[in-house]
């Protein structure tokens, strides 16, 4: 390795722990709050669910600022991290209302978002082409321990008291606030500047790369799918009127424990074959274990069917990890990653908005189970929808390795 991609890893390795911390807030906690201490109703719960993928939409816009206003992408980042600590800080310091709850998670949400298309770059830039799903896995391992050591402390913490929940919000805060300083340690990077703004000029790489455009679709359909089981994972165990009756313990160990501990098993094995293998044979591989996660764990009623489903879903959601953050490395120049990225990123936030105010109400008519098989079924269509591609290697085009910016 250089002695930028030893840097780089260093400090994502350390930046594993609070983003470790934080990752418990989308998978469990802060849908749990809402349905424990407020008992919100299914749209007060959509708009909890909903918070990260509106972060990852908004990312678009983010990405093209940047580059408009010339900022170094790791104060960027940093400036972003500090937005997303206010947000958690509203809820710590304020703790009773639950406008301001889901006003709060928000702002933590789009905070955090915002930065995974820089991160990107980040990783574009300062690691090597044959390492570089490797190199991104061992972030991915590490921050994989402190998520499920959240899960646990957080769970038992609510168990004690529900009124807790402003503490560990507390922690969540001071995560986003050590997540800024370190993002100011990876090194001066700088996107191309632009003379103007235009929110949506990412898209044009749409109209000209068939391959990115045929993928975008492709994931759309495995996004949407995946996002309808994802969307009632604490709510299917959490609401009693489903047949189940957990505490908040038992509910992190399933809804994060579980899973993580999946993620940490193999994710290291993702990134080497993301590294290795064919890309949409990888994408295909990874589809099929997020079908029969979905499936299992909505399937039958019990201990076994929860934790097997959920672990199929965990190994599943690490390779797809691997993939979602880093597949636009294999399809677009060097000085476009950001770009890409932000595309996908905005679709993704797209359906992540729209499948948890589909899934939640509708769960309440057709049932939990009904809907699940929806979503498995829509992603073996989108796995379909790439297999002409399985066979054939996909071509890198990453060129020639970027010199950094001269401005650094």
């Amino acid at each position: 390795m250089t002695a930028q991609a030893k840097q780089t890893l260093k400090w994502d390795l350390i930046r594993s722990i609070p983003q470790g911390v934080l990752e418990s807030i989308v998978t469990t906690f802060g849908v749990l709050v809402m349905v424990r201490v407020f008992e919100g109703d299914q749209y007060s719960k959509a708009a909890i669910v909903a918070s990260w993928p509106l972060g990852l939409l908004l990312s678009l816009f983010f990405v093209q600022g940047v580059r408009r206003s010339g900022a170094e992408v790791g104060r960027a980042m940093a400036t972003m991290n500090v937005v997303a600590a206010f947000g958690f800080g509203l809820i710590a310091f304020f703790p009773e209302t639950q406008v301001l709850y889901v006003v709060g998670n928000t702002l933590g949400a789009v905070g955090l978002a915002s930065c995974l298309p820089l991160m990107s770059q980040v990783y574009r830039m300062h690691y090597p082409d044959e390492t570089r799903g490797k190199l991104f896995a061992y972030g991915g391992f590490f921050r994989k321990i402190f998520a499920i050591a959240t899960a646990l402390i957080g769970g038992w913490f609510l168990r004690q008291d529900l009124a807790n929940f402003r503490y560990l919000f507390m922690v969540f805060m001071v995560a986003c606030l050590a997540s800024a300083v370190i993002s100011l340690r990876f090194g001066p990077l700088y996107l191309d500047k632009t003379k103007t703004v235009n929110l949506f000029h990412a898209f044009r790489h749409v109209k000209t790369d068939h391959e990115f455009r045929h993928l975008l679709i492709s994931w759309m359909v495995l996004g949407i799918g995946n996002l309808l089981g994802m969307a009632l994972f604490v709510e299917y165990i959490s609401n009693r009127e489903y047949g189940y009756d957990l505490d908040e313990f038992t509910i992190g160990m399933i809804t994060t424990f579980v899973p993580e501990a999946a993620f940490f098993s193999v994710v290291m094995i993702w990134g080497r074959l993301f590294d290795r293998w064919n890309f949409y044979l990888l994408r295909a591989t990874i589809n099929l274990f997020f079908a029969a996660g979905i499936a299992v764990y909505f399937s039958g009623h019990g201990m076994a069917f929860l934790v097997t489903g959920i672990a199929l879903w965990g190994v599943a959601k690490a390779g797809g990890n691997v993939c979602w953050s880093l597949w636009v490395t294999k399809f677009s120049k060097p000085e476009h990653v950001a770009e890409y990225m932000s595309v996908h990123t905005f679709l993704t936030g797209w359906r992540g908005i729209a499948s948890p105010f589909i899934a939640l109400p509708l769960a309440l008519t057709v049932g939990p189970t009904a809907i699940a098989w929806v979503g498995s079924g829509m992603i073996l269509v989108a796995t379909a929808m790439i297999a002409p591609k399985i066979r054939f290697e996909t071509r890198r085009r990453e060129g020639k390795q970027v010199e950094p910016d001269p401005r650094a």
